[in-house]
């Protein structure tokens, strides 16, 4: 529902929460944006709003950014997906979706139509061990067409291409827990 796509922790020390894009676009550009409550590696600060973006292009030049924000900067409704940090934005109600980054050299925007029905294993909540420790997972566009139009180093390009949305939560580092992460890109048919 569409609530299980907005902010499920409160940033609090000891939790983390993140909002992630990846689309594999028509220019042959591969683009990554992330929406934190914080950075990984500081599990046990409060609230400290990060946003990254990587895009990599098909000439093998690349943009990475990691923007990192005060806690005044962010708001995030729990209702759905509705995230604010500093007048950037990730917002939708899981059939389509706006992402909005702008700093001194890159101004991102993202439209989503989700073509695929939102998912999460279960209760979307995997638990280890006997202390509480878990990892959640809401997948709201398993697979979806994205339009993207961005500026960078004065030259402004619109395309378009596949992509894929999650929402994650959870209590206990993710390196604590899980031993070897892959990810990648694969599309069959309706399927990703």
């Amino acid at each position: 529902e569409k609530w299980e796509d907005g902010m499920r922790t409160t940033g609090e020390s000891g939790t983390y929460e993140w909002w992630y894009f990846d689309g594999k676009l028509a220019d042959g550009s591969t683009m990554v944006v992330g929406f934190y409550t914080k950075l990984l590696t500081n599990l046990q600060h409060g609230l400290e709003p990060v946003i990254m973006v990587n895009i990599d292009f098909e000439d093998g030049s690349k943009v990475e950014k990691r923007v990192e924000y005060v806690k005044s900067d962010w708001s995030a409704s729990t209702e759905q997906c509705d995230v604010t940090i500093a007048g950037n934005y990730f917002r939708g109600d899981l059939e389509k979706y706006e992402i909005h980054f702008q700093d001194d050299e890159l101004t991102l925007d993202i439209q989503i139509a989700r073509e695929t029905m939102s998912w999460r294993p279960e209760t979307g909540h995997m638990m280890f061990g006997s202390e509480g420790d878990f990892f959640a997972w809401v997948v709201a566009v398993p697979q979806g067409e994205a339009t993207v139009t961005y500026t960078y180093q004065g030259k402004t390009v619109t395309t378009g291409g596949s992509c894929y949305h999650d929402h994650n939560w959870g209590n206990k580092s993710l390196a604590e827990l899980v031993n070897h992460w892959y990810w990648a890109r694969a599309e069959m048919g309706p399927y990703s």
